[in-house]
């Protein structure tokens, strides 16, 4: 509990009702530190209200994608939005 946190900012909060929830991933790059980058450029558009399925090989970077919508980690490059809105 004593860890700082590794992503910054934020300080906005939605209201649940105003929230759709498309949500696009615009010239994602990001890769573990002292690794190469597992994305670089990633464009990726999930429409509000559709079901979408990420498959993939183990490693392939499907729950990485899901930890940076979350913001466990930040982007090194580009952005992720929900409804038009920078998550950052």
């Amino acid at each position: 509990l004593d860890v700082a946190p590794r992503v910054r900012g934020g300080a906005e909060r939605l209201e649940r009702r105003s929230v759709r929830g498309a949500i696009a991933f615009e010239g994602v790059r990001f890769g573990y530190a002292g690794r190469a980058p597992l994305l670089d450029g990633l464009d990726l558009e999930l429409p509000a209200g559709r079901t979408t399925a990420i498959v993939g090989t183990t490693g392939a970077g499907k729950t990485t994608l899901v930890k940076l919508l979350l913001r466990h980690h930040d982007v090194d490059g580009g952005r992720i939005t929900l409804d038009g809105r920078d998550i950052r």
